[in-house]
């Protein structure tokens, strides 16, 4: 029978959230609703939360699945989150300043862990925050325990401990493990949709909540890049092309891919390994040319329409006449251009990135492409 999960990603500057039938299968699933509520850059936890229920009332209202009463049946929740991110909270349950994936670290100490650094950061700087600080969720995690769930730390496979943190790094960094949460997997059901969270969300109290990991994580997942060979482009505000290995390259081989700017680490399916080219800034780019021209509301898809027009039957020219549908009309002719120079120094960057694979000795000849930039 089939199932109903709402999924929930909450990125650097959105939060999207959606309604999926399942069937038990990648090769099943229909998406029933979607909905992405915007917030700015960097905002507080408070802030994530309340798009986060926005988002939950507008995609519940919209949903058509056959139902004689509001809300529909809901088989489980699933939230992921742009990670190495941190939400300091108190014992009381203050939200402190979030430590975001992209804000300063301290990396003198040398530490696997992606999250520490972050925290030494805190340390530091905000030190009345940092003694405040009770305990560390990540964004996914946060929300999932505003919504009853148990607080957990989830990690991807037990590969990915010291990357995280474990005793050894813990100790390095001269960090009170108390502050933490204890590991579970991913898929654990972690609890239910509290009654106190049903009202405020219009999901059903008691819907179970499974854990979910890291955007990079849940990507792999989501997009079945899950055997050998296989490579996603996983594209938001930043970017990176991943392959997937069955063995980790060669000793010898990493000087090179370090220099290269490659970064090798395990894999969401336990014992392969991925190999990855990042692009630090990517959607973002494209984000500040709609912003910097006032487009955050032209809907996303006319805008690629405007920007690369259907030139089937004019050898690809890019002077080709702009098309859109849109009901906020055509774009000036600066517009369009200035549009176009973002897109193609996107394409640019990743051109460069699967140039730099082909170089180490991996080249990409075939890759699964998911998020917003897929359209592009």
């Amino acid at each position: 029978m089939p199932k109903t999960v709402l999924c929930a990603d909450a990125g650097s500057s959105s939060i999207k959230l959606a309604l999926i039938e399942t069937a038990g299968s990648l090769m099943n699933l229909r998406v029933l609703a979607f909905v992405r509520e915007a917030y700015n850059r960097g905002g507080a936890p408070a802030v994530l939360e309340a798009a986060f229920y926005q988002g939950i009332q507008k995609l519940l209202a919209q949903t058509p699945l056959p139902t004689t009463h509001y809300p529909p049946h809901i088989d489980a929740v699933c939230i992921s989150a742009c990670g190495p991110t941190l939400f300091p909270i108190t014992e009381t349950g203050e939200a402190l300043s979030p430590l975001w994936w992209y804000s300063p670290a301290c990396r003198e100490t040398p530490l696997q862990s992606f999250f520490l650094p972050y925290i030494l950061w805190q340390r530091r700087n905000l030190p009345d925050e940092y003694r405040r600080t009770n305990k560390y969720f990540s964004p996914q995690e946060y929300l999932s325990w505003k919504l009853g769930a148990s607080p957990a730390a989830v990690l991807p496979t037990e590969q990915y401990t010291p990357y995280y943190w474990d005793k050894k790094e813990l100790k390095t960094a001269d960090i009170p493990p108390e502050r933490f949460f204890y590991y579970v997997p991913l898929g654990k059901k972690i609890g239910a949709v509290s009654a106190e969270a049903a009202l405020r969300t219009g999901i059903p109290a008691g819907t179970p909540i499974a854990a979910g990991g890291v955007d990079f994580i849940m990507a792999l997942y989501g997009s079945g890049v899950v055997q050998p060979g296989m490579t996603l482009d996983r594209a938001g505000s930043s970017e990176g092309i991943n392959i997937c290995l069955a063995e980790p390259p060669p000793q010898s081989l990493l000087p090179i891919l370090n220099e290269r700017g490659l970064r090798i680490l395990p894999h969401a399916v336990s014992g392969y390994w991925n190999l990855s080219a990042v692009i630090p800034e990517s959607g973002s780019l494209f984000d500040r040319y709609r912003a910097g021209n006032s487009l955050e509301d032209y809907p996303y898809d006319d805008l690629l329409k405007a920007l690369l027009p259907d030139c089937a039957n004019s050898d690809d020219s890019p002077s080709a006449p702009p098309q859109t549908n849109s009901e906020y009309g055509a774009l000036p002719e600066n517009t369009i251009a200035e549009g176009r120079r973002v897109l193609q120094m996107l394409a640019d960057k990743v051109c460069a990135a699967l140039d730099t694979l082909k170089d180490v000795g991996y080249p990409v000849t075939e890759m699964v492409i998911c998020g917003g930039q897929a359209k592009s």
